[in-house]
């Protein structure tokens, strides 16, 4: 009898809880149709890119050339973010837009999956998909040695979420583009928690930009779920904390950590 009460009390807080998680804020317009991107966050690519600039794109290849199955395009650094250097030539190649015969509603063919020949864009990709932890991290990721910023000499990189890696210059008032090199300094190059947390959490709300808004609001969501019990008090307790997320947080603490207990360090 005990154990169904707790697991109702478990279901009741879940059913009364579960609104509280979404994100009320302005949508951003460059998601992929029918695709639920929300996890491949700005926050989330500072963690896994191992490539990132401000890019012209100089070439367009199409589908089949130089062994591309669906084609590719080159872009040529302008202004380096992390992993590359300025004037460094760096092939992206181009994933299935169309997915698969059983998902044929997911692709649209006037969407913008690519960027233009010939534009400048802000870009973060993967060159390796091996050793990675795509979920977010945890505190154990974050007691990590701050990760030098090393010139990738891989001969193609990859996009995740198609124009979740990718933006053209100047989108949104340049807000990604800025946020965006804030967080890889604070995550890669100085690998600092609070830092990252402050980042995330004075860019909610950003009504000029709604995707680093909904990004910090997803971003903060990660944060609180991964906490350890320092790390979720002093979010729960900081005076500065976003009213936008306070159902967040209360909302994890009551489905999450009083049930499951906090995460370790280990």
């Amino acid at each position: 009898m005990k154990k169904f009460f707790a697991f109702l009390t478990l279901g009741l807080v879940t059913g009364l809880g579960i609104a509280a998680w979404d994100y009320a804020g302005p949508q951003d317009d460059r998601k992929p149709p029918e695709w639920n991107h929300y996890r491949y966050t700005l926050g989330w690519l500072a963690q896994v890119m191992d490539v990132a600039a401000l890019a012209d794109v100089i070439e367009d290849g199409g589908e089949g050339v130089a062994g591309y199955k669906y084609g590719y395009f080159k872009a040529r650094v302008v202004n380096p973010i992390f992993g590359c250097t300025n004037g460094q030539e760096i092939v992206i190649a181009k994933s299935d837009v169309k997915f698969s015969n059983s998902w044929p509603s997911r692709y649209d063919p006037s969407f913008e999956y690519y960027p233009t020949n010939n534009s400048r864009i802000v870009f973060a990709g993967l060159t390796t998909l091996s050793k990675k932890n795509f979920n977010g991290w945890t505190a154990k990721e974050w007691k990590v040695l701050p990760q030098p910023d090393i010139i990738t000499t891989n001969k193609f990189a990859v996009f995740y979420g198609f124009t979740r890696s990718w933006w053209y210059e100047g989108y949104q008032n340049d807000l990604p583009y800025t946020h965006f090199t804030n967080l890889v300094r604070v995550v890669r190059l100085e690998r600092n928690w609070t830092n990252y947390y402050h980042a995330v959490r004075d860019a909610v709300p950003t009504p000029a930009a709604p995707r680093v808004w909904k990004d910090s609001f997803y971003d903060l969501d990660a944060l609180l779920l991964r906490a350890t019990q320092p790390q979720f008090e002093y979010m729960a307790n900081d005076p500065l904390f976003p009213p936008e997320c306070v159902g967040i947080k209360d909302d994890i603490f009551t489905r999450t950590h009083l049930v499951r207990g906090f995460p370790t360090e280990e």
